[in-house]
């Protein structure tokens, strides 16, 4: 499963512990998860709708060589912006 949504199995699985702490399942953190992906995607490639959204915490979806960063990284920041 780490490897269809694109984090590591340790990260996966302190995710998959605090969904069961917060009473939800690992398949929601899965689809978020690929979610959280999919904007990073679109919003690295030019769409203004899904840029919009990281613009508006402060997160920049790329490394500084222009590579996309890692999805617990965005996850972590966007998480650190919202508290």
């Amino acid at each position: 499963m780490s490897q269809r949504v694109g984090v590591t199995s340790s990260d996966l699985s302190q995710l998959a512990f605090v969904a069961s702490q917060s009473g939800t399942n690992i398949q929601t953190v899965e689809n978020s998860l690929r979610i959280l992906g999919t904007q990073m995607d679109n919003a690295a490639s030019g769409s203004k709708t899904a840029a919009e959204g990281f613009n508006e915490l402060g997160i920049n979806v790329k490394n500084a060589d222009g590579s996309l960063r890692d999805k617990m990284s965005i996850l972590k920041e966007a998480a650190d912006k919202m508290s």
